[in-house]
């Protein structure tokens, strides 16, 4: 029978081999290529996308503007940030259709798009001069106002602080704090993280705005009560907020960290808050939470099972969407009244 001798065999595996080694690498270069232009397309859709919003909402506000910096969220959300106030301001619902990105920010100047960055699957999309300009595998760098190692977090200095290095626990303000009323806390004390913050360590203190950092886990009770609040940012790292920890500050915008499990009694009862968005994260709020406030729009995570009595009232509510995963609900939790102190008077609907 006719066959090929071992020589002619090994000769025919080794052509194929050189084949091999010259044509993979290109096929390789092929697909990442063609990976590259994907992400770059995905970045000019998000831009259109953006556009598109804008026109759109300046129908209804002919004073919008598009000016500063923008975090982009997972869901293509961009949520606005002064950065020389450290606050959060008003946040975009970006409607895409196709890949969003899944982090990054945008800088804006009068409407104009700068520069920036986005995290399109695991390429990093660079812009500049309001053109996409490189795609490469990476992710873009966090501009957290909360995350210890962001250079955007800027902590007040640790001598202001009386803290235990045992629990890692901060206290209280310390004699050197010279009354600066806008407040970040930082990660590390001493080379210490910074766990809990003790219970009313800064209450009436006169605060004006916090900025917590990520290595915090605990706020205690009544913590930050009886200020003089126009925001409060809570980092990621913080898993439980105590008892009317924020309550009667005048508190106006919050913006609550993304692995926050509970929320207890009268954490944030009487302020002037008008939007909360509860993270998926959040498994209770206890009663009172939220109760008398100004609130006009509520987001209520995914993770949520249990509300607690009298949790929303007094408040300017209209509609409340339950998540399915809410499985207890407590007395006069959204109550409606139109009486002489009205409570949520324009509620009409109440749905999952």
């Amino acid at each position: 029978t006719l066959g090929f001798t071992l020589i002619e065999l090994l000769a025919i595996i080794v052509i194929l081999a050189i084949i091999a080694v010259i044509t993979v690498p290109i096929i390789l270069n092929v697909i990442e290529n063609s990976k590259v232009g994907a992400a770059k397309d995905s970045a000019y859709g998000y831009k259109d996308a953006i556009n598109k919003y804008y026109i759109t909402k300046l129908s209804e506000d002919s004073n919008l503007k598009l000016s500063g910096t923008y975090i982009v969220e997972e869901n293509g959300t961009m949520q606005g940030m002064n950065l020389d106030q450290k606050n959060y301001t008003d946040k975009l619902d970006i409607s895409v259709s196709g890949t969003t990105p899944t982090g990054g920010y945008l800088n804006y100047e009068n409407n104009v798009l700068k520069d920036g960055c986005l995290t399109m699957d695991e390429y990093k999309v660079t812009i500049d001069n309001g053109e996409v300009t490189t795609a490469e595998k990476g992710t873009c760098d966090s501009i957290s106002l909360t995350a210890c190692n962001s250079s955007n977090f800027n902590p007040s200095p640790e001598s202001w602080f009386t803290f235990d290095s045992t629990t890692g626990t901060i206290t209280g303000f310390s004699n050197a704090w010279d009354g600066t009323t806008d407040i970040t806390i930082p990660c590390q004390i001493g080379n210490v993280s910074v766990l809990n913050i003790r219970s009313g360590s800064f209450y009436g203190k006169g605060i004006t705005s916090i900025v917590i950092g990520d290595s915090v886990e605990t706020i205690e009770a009544g913590t930050f009560g009886g200020n003089n609040l126009s925001y409060v940012i809570i980092g990621d790292g913080v898993k439980l907020i105590g008892n009317g920890s924020f309550s009667c500050s005048n508190l106006k915008t919050l913006k609550l960290g993304n692995n926050v499990e509970k929320i207890e009694g009268g954490a944030f009862v009487s302020n002037l808050l008008t939007e909360v968005v509860i993270p998926d994260s959040v498994v209770i709020i206890e009663a009172t939470a939220f109760s008398t406030n100004n609130l006009e729009k509520l987001v209520l995570g995914n993770g949520l099972t249990e509300i607690g009595e009298i949790a929303f009232p007094a408040n300017n509510l209209k509609t409340v969407i339950i998540p399915s995963s809410v499985i207890n609900i407590g007395a006069n939790a959204f109550s409606k009244s139109d009486g002489a102190n009205p409570s949520n008077p324009n509620l009409t609907t109440i749905y999952n």
